[in-house]
C-alpha cells in the first residue's frame, strides 16, 4: 500500500515512522506520532471485533496523514467544492481518495468496501460524509 501510494502520489513516506498501538480510549491518530486505538479489533474489548485487517487499514490512513502533510492542499478545488463542511471532513477528502485510489491500484475492492463498511459506522459521520 505505501509503495502504491508513493507512485500514485510521485512522493515517499518518512524513512522512519514509529507507530504505537493503544488500548487506552483514545482514537488512533497521527498529530503526535502514529498510534493506533486496538480495542475494537479485540473480542475481549467487544462481541463485534473488527477484522485485524481493518486496523492494518488504521495505520495506513494514519500515515496518509503523514504523507499529505507535506502538501499544501489549501488551493484544493476539492475542498473548495466542500468549503461549507466540516473541518474533519475536509481533512479526509484527499486522503480517503487517495486511499481509495490505492487499493483500487492493488485491486482489493473487497477490502475497500470492508473499509467503507465499517467507517460509516463511526459516531461523527465525518468519514460517511467524505
Amino acid at each position: 500500500m505505501i509503495l502504491a501510494a508513493e507512485t500514485i502520489t510521485g512522493r515517499s513516506f518518512p524513512a522512519d515512522i514509529d507507530a504505537h498501538l493503544s488500548l487506552c480510549d483514545l482514537p488512533s491518530q497521527s498529530m503526535v506520532g502514529v498510534s493506533i486505538n486496538m480495542r475494537y479489533a479485540l473480542k475481549s474489548f467487544t462481541a463485534t471485533p473488527v477484522p485485524l485487517r481493518y486496523k492494518a487499514d488504521t495505520l495506513f490512513h494514519e500515515l496518509l496523514h503523514v504523507l499529505l502533510s507535506s502538501y499544501s492542499l489549501s488551493n484544493s478545488s476539492l475542498l473548495a467544492q466542500h468549503a461549507a463542511e466540516h473541518e474533519r471532513v475536509r481533512s479526509h477528502l484527499h486522503l480517503l481518495a487517495l486511499q481509495k485510489a490505492v487499493l483500487i491500484q492493488l485491486g482489493e475492492p473487497g477490502i475497500l468496501n470492508q473499509l467503507i463498511a465499517i467507517d460509516s459506522q463511526l459516531p461523527s459521520g465525518h468519514y460517511r460524509r467524505a
